[in-house]
């Protein structure tokens, strides 16, 4: 993602431009998450995708933290543990992080590219901020939240990449599973769009 910003009063104007090369706008506070190295929170949400892969499942992880990178909650995908196809990163994550009264100020931070169930959470609670491990392997929601204002953040790192087209290599018809494709030789993982919630994507 390539991203051009220039100072606008109080805000800043940002503009994104996505794998289709089309402009995306947001506006956000200069002085929201000024502070915060994405790298740093990113690094708890690898330990989960981490620890997810060492328990068999699907190596995707997330974290929720504060405005002051206070950590809230943190979690995994956990289909295959927990044989629930609901428990995706980001979910997991924002269950343990319990109730807050305002989610504007708070990051999500998840090792892949939001589904549109995880990206429906992040907009549904009014989320501010999201950082994103990778989305070379999975895109999702992405764009779409930058287009309601969510500052997205992808880092494109390369643990998360590697991680994630391991697993995919190692176990397709798993992945194919977790992101709603049907598992056929001739099958290609493809994220659906908003305007096609029959084949909703997980994450």
């Amino acid at each position: 993602m390539h991203m051009s910003v220039t100072l606008q009063h109080d805000g800043l104007s940002v503009v994104v431009l996505g794998k289709r090369r089309q402009a995306r706008h947001m506006t956000f506070r200069a002085d929201a998450w000024s502070d915060i190295d994405p790298t740093l929170l990113l690094g708890t949400a690898r330990r989960q995708a981490q620890r997810g892969l060492d328990e068999g499942g699907i190596p995707i992880g997330a974290a929720l933290f504060a405005g002051d990178g206070t950590l809230l909650g943190e979690g995994r995908n956990r289909r295959v543990q927990h044989d629930d196809p609901s428990v995706h990163g980001e979910t997991d994550a924002f269950r343990a992080a319990g109730r807050q009264r305002d989610y504007g100020s708070t990051i999500m931070v998840t090792t892949l590219a939001p589904c549109w169930y995880c990206s429906g959470l992040i907009r549904q609670f009014g989320i501010g901020a999201v950082v994103i491990g990778e989305n070379r392997t999975f895109s999702g929601g992405e764009e779409w939240l930058a287009e309601l204002g969510v500052r997205v953040t992808i880092l494109d790192d390369a643990l998360c990449t590697s991680m994630m087209t391991e697993f995919i290599a190692a176990h397709p018809s798993l992945w194919h599973e977790d992101i709603g494709v049907a598992d056929t030789p001739t099958s290609t993982p493809t994220s659906p769009t908003p305007s096609d919630p029959i084949r909703s994507a997980n994450s």
